[in-house]
């Protein structure tokens, strides 16, 4: 079938044409897959890199770099099954990067990871040689990658600083732990010890009449000892010892 011309242009078919557009909305959708597959497989503590900006972004430019990529990987316009956790980490992107105080923490610690990386670099490549601008700028020109590396020991760097955080963090929790479990034992101790004298109190009356009869008895029983041991009026007869006489 061939293709009408109106003004030197050619006029698509139907089929051409959704042949046209299926394969647009394939190409499409490859693309909205790269990107969540991009951005799953970066770290969450590295906004610059998620939202493709510079390290001198400002809050506008986040904001447009957010708008273009959360169209492109939104749940709802593509397919892939991972789509969701993709935009959540792209969102917490741009909320870090839009914070004032978050954003300039941040670049505080790229400007960090580049010092720390120059630094190295220096003592490398020009040992013993003075830290000067020309040297920094020397090693830039040689090394395109330098901005990548950069990146790289700033991550290196946020995630120490992170583990260090978290490890404090549960230092503290342990420690509110130790805490919470002495104060559970001795509140149970203190319950013991009531429950003690509750239980000894409530057998006071017991033990007094028990003490008090245990010394009735034991009078008693002075008593008819006592009796038993008094001075007899009457004698035993010698030759019949079965027979008492009185004296």
């Amino acid at each position: 079938m061939s293709n009408a011309k109106v003004g030197g242009n050619t006029l698509m078919t139907q089929q051409e044409r959704e042949l046209d557009l299926y394969f647009k909305q394939q190409i499409t959708q490859v693309s909205r897959s790269e990107e969540v597959e991009r951005i799953l497989n970066l770290s969450k503590l590295d906004p610059f890199t998620i939202l493709n900006v510079s390290n001198n972004c400002t809050a506008n430019e986040v904001k447009n770099a957010y708008r273009k990529k959360s169209i492109l990987i939104h749940p709802d316009k593509t397919s892939h099954p991972q789509a969701r956790e993709a935009f959540e980490k792209l969102k917490r992107a741009e909320q870090d990067l839009t914070d004032e105080k978050q954003r300039k923490w941040l670049k505080n610690m790229l400007e960090e990871a580049r010092q720390v990386l120059l630094s190295e670099q220096i003592a490398q490549t020009l040992p013993g040689k003075k830290r000067e601008r020309s040297v920094e700028e020397e090693i830039l020109e040689k090394d395109p990658e330098f901005e990548k590396k950069v990146r790289v020991k700033f991550r290196e760097l946020v995630i120490e600083m992170e583990w260090r955080r978290l490890k404090k963090a549960k230092l503290i929790v342990e420690q509110k732990q130790n805490e919470a479990d002495k104060q559970k034992q001795e509140q149970a101790e203190k319950e013991t010890e009531k429950k003690k004298e509750k239980e000894w109190a409530s057998t006071r009356d017991d033990r007094i009449n028990s003490w008090r009869n245990f010394q009735t008895k034991n009078k008693k029983k002075n008593t008819k000892n006592s009796s038993s041991t008094k001075k007899s009026n009457f004698v035993q007869d010698p030759n019949k010892p079965y027979i008492k006489r009185k004296i």
